[in-house]
């Protein structure tokens, strides 16, 4: 006995699912859900969870020790890194066009024997050094300041180091709001009409334009309340960046006290209209390339 309340096909409950007890129909069922990915991930989730907990603190670890790199030796690095890149495309390109003469091109391997195409790259590479190196030399002093911007994005994060937990918090919210959505969002889809497939153990739910439109508009204030969140964690940041910049040196140390606080009633009071036209602007984006996505698969 069932107490499935459509008994089409022999059935049994399981944890308020309706189970079939056909074994075709239930073949049916694993290949239409395939559970193997998803057993796997919970697998792999559940074997490996030290390791990405490991993985993630060697992140924040490694986050560290690069701006401490950054604020003292932000401008070797850079300096080198250039360095380095001209180093190795004029060493390559030298070496190509040294391949390429007769008495060398005939020890290298048979995937390099063609000397005119060696000649070719070492010369693409010369000249590229050559437009590079007229590139640095037009933006030497905007380099010079890049390398002073990131010594003072790391004696921000040194000096507000709360700022850390914006991103955190943004993400605490755009989660719990999706768990919420997908909650709402499962009623409104299951408030159709469902119609019998003869040939499989699942129905087909037809929904009327009022369904669509209400699915539509949950599918917009998704994308809507998501690019709000994370614009106004960017206003935050910005702000208490720009409050740390032109007041930490300030006589005044009061202007300076509970920067995130005053970037947070700041964006609340005095840019919340732009902050919701510009997530409003992404949003109506992101539901057109849905819609078109949506589109172009069911017309394939």
């Amino acid at each position: 006995m069932t107490t499935c309340p459509i008994n089409n096909y022999a059935s049994s409950e399981f944890v308020s699912v309706c189970i079939p007890s056909n074994k075709s129909f239930y073949d049916n069922i694993l290949s239409l859900i395939n559970l193997s990915d998803s057993e796997e991930w919970m697998s792999d989730i559940k074997n490996t969870w030290e390791v990405q907990l490991s993985v993630l603190g060697m992140a924040f670890i490694l986050g560290f020790i690069f701006m401490i790199l950054t604020k003292y030796c932000g401008g070797f690095l850079t300096w080198f890194i250039i360095l380095m890149y001209f180093a190795l495309l004029i060493t390559l390109g030298a070496l190509c066009i040294v391949w390429s003469s007769p008495d060398q091109h005939q020890n290298l391997p048979p995937q390099l024997q063609d000397k005119e195409a060696l000649k070719i790259i070492g010369y693409i590479l010369l000249s590229i050094a050559g437009i590079s190196l007229l590139l640095f030399i037009c933006f030497f002093s905007r380099i010079k300041k890049a390398i002073a911007i990131m010594k003072a994005a790391c004696d921000f994060t040194k000096s507000e180091s709360s700022i850390l937990l914006v991103p955190i918090v943004q993400f605490i919210c755009v989660s719990g709001f999706f768990v919420f959505w997908v909650y709402v969002s499962l009623y409104i889809f299951s408030s159709g009409t469902v119609v019998q497939n003869p040939t499989s153990p699942f129905g087909n739910i037809q929904w009327d334009v009022g369904v669509k439109r209400c699915l539509t508009y949950y599918l917009f204030g998704l994308f809507w309340n998501c690019e709000f969140t994370i614009a106004m964690s960017h206003f935050i940041i910005a702000s208490t960046c720009a409050i740390w910049y032109f007041s930490h040196h300030s006589s005044h140390g009061s202007k300076h006290t509970h920067p995130i606080a005053k970037s947070i009633k700041r964006g609340f009071i005095y840019h919340l209209g732009s902050i919701c036209l510009g997530s409003l602007i992404l949003a109506a984006v992101l539901v057109i390339r849905v819609l078109l996505e949506v589109t172009y698969k069911q017309a394939k």
